[in-house]
C-alpha cells in the first residue's frame, strides 16, 4: 500500500524517538534507562501515529482487528508461527553474545574496544543481508499463493544473488578500508589493530552467514520455520561456545575470539544445508498439496 510508506514513519516516528531520548536522558537525566523507556514510547506512539495517518487517507480503519482474525485466522496464526521462530532465534543468539562476551573480557580493555568497533562494522554488512534475505520469504509465498511453484523453487537463487550482490561488495571495502573505519571509533592504535584485525579475518566468511540467512528466509516461505531456527540455534550457540570453551582453555589468542563468529556461521550454514537437502523434495510437494 502507497501510504505505508517509509517516509511516512520517519516524519512521524523519527522526530518523536529524537525527542524523547531528549526529554528523558537530557532533561530527567535517566541515562540508560531513559534511552530504553523513550525508545519503547515512542516506536507506540510512531504507530499510533502512522494508524491515525492512514486511516484519514483511507477513510477506513487501518487495522481491522475483527475482520481478520475472522475471516483470515489460519493466515493470522501461520504468520505468528513463523515469526515466533524467527524472533526468538534472534533473542536466542543476541543473549548467546553475552557468553562470548566473557572470554571477550578476559582480554585488555583496548581488544575488547576494538572488537566492539568490529562488530559495529559488521552490522553495516550482516544487516543488509538480513533484510534483503527476508524478502526471499516473502517472494517464495507469494508465488506459492499464485501458484507459481518453479518460481518459488527458484527462490533461494533469486535470494542468494540479491544478497550476494550488496554483500560481497561490502566484504571488499571494509577489508580495504578496516583501519579507516575502527578509527572513526578510536584513535588508540591498540583498539584499531584489534578492530582491524577482526574485521579482516571475519571477512572472508560472510559467504557462509549470506547464505544461512538465504536458505532460513526461503525455508520459512515453505512454513517451515522450527527445524531452521532449532539448527540455526544449534551452529550459533551450541557449537561455537563449545568450540570457545574448549579452544580459550588451550589458547590464550584473540584470534580465537575472532574464528568463534565464523565458526557459528559455518555449523549452522552446514546443518542447514543438510536439512534443506533432505526435505526439499518434500517441502515442495507439501506446498503444492496446500495451494
Amino acid at each position: 500500500m502507497e501510504y505505508c510508506s517509509h517516509e511516512i514513519f520517519e516524519r512521524l516516528g523519527v522526530n518523536v524517538i529524537d525527542s524523547d531520548s531528549i526529554l528523558f536522558v537530557g532533561v530527567f537525566g535517566w541515562g540508560t534507562a531513559g534511552v530504553g523507556v523513550a525508545t519503547i514510547l515512542a516506536q507506540g506512539l510512531s504507530m499510533l501515529l502512522v494508524a491515525i495517518d492512514l486511516k484519514r487517507r483511507i477513510k477506513a480503519p487501518c487495522i481491522a482487528m475483527k475482520e481478520t482474525w475472522r475471516d483470515g485466522r489460519k493466515t493470522v496464526l501461520t504468520s505468528i508461527n513463523i515469526g515466533f521462530a524467527a524472533g526468538l532465534q534472534n533473542a536466542l543468539i543476541s543473549f548467546s553474545n553475552i557468553f562470548v562476551w566473557s572470554y571477550i573480557n578476559a582480554f585488555p580493555t583496548s581488544v575488547a574496544a576494538g572488537i566492539g568497533a568490529a562488530t559495529k562494522i559488521d552490522r553495516f554488512v550482516v544487516l543488509p543481508c538480513k533484510s534483503l534475505a527476508m524478502s526471499t520469504t516473502t517472494f517464495v509465498s507469494q508465488n506459492l499463493g499464485a501458484r507459481n511453484f518453479d518460481r518459488a523453487r527458484k527462490g533461494f537463487w533469486y535470494g542468494f544473488v540479491l544478497c550476494a550482490a550488496v554483500t560481497l561488495p561490502l566484504t571488499v571495502l571494509i577489508y580495504i578500508f578496516a583501519v579507516p573505519a575502527v578509527s572513526l571509533f578510536s584513535s588508540e592504535e591498540a583498539v584499531i589493530e584489534a578492530g582491524a584485525g577482526m574485521t579482516r579475518f571475519l571477512a572472508p566468511f560472510y559467504s557462509f552467514m549470506l547464505v544461512r540467512d538465504v536458505l532460513l528466509s526461503y525455508l520459512r516461505g515453505y512454513g517451515r520455520s522450527r527445524m531452521p531456527m532449532i539448527l540455526s540455534l544449534i551452529g550459533m550457540i551450541g557449537i561455537r561456545q563449545i568450540f570457545l570453551a574448549v579452544t580459550t582453555a588451550r589458547s590464550a589468542s584473540i584470534r580465537v575470539i575472532y574464528a568463534s563468529f565464523p565458526v557459528g556461521w559455518a555449523s549452522a550454514t552446514i546443518l542447514l544445508l543438510i536439512y534443506t537437502g533432505v526435505v526439499l523434495k518434500t517441502v515442495w510437494r507439501e506446498a503444492e498439496n496446500e495451494t
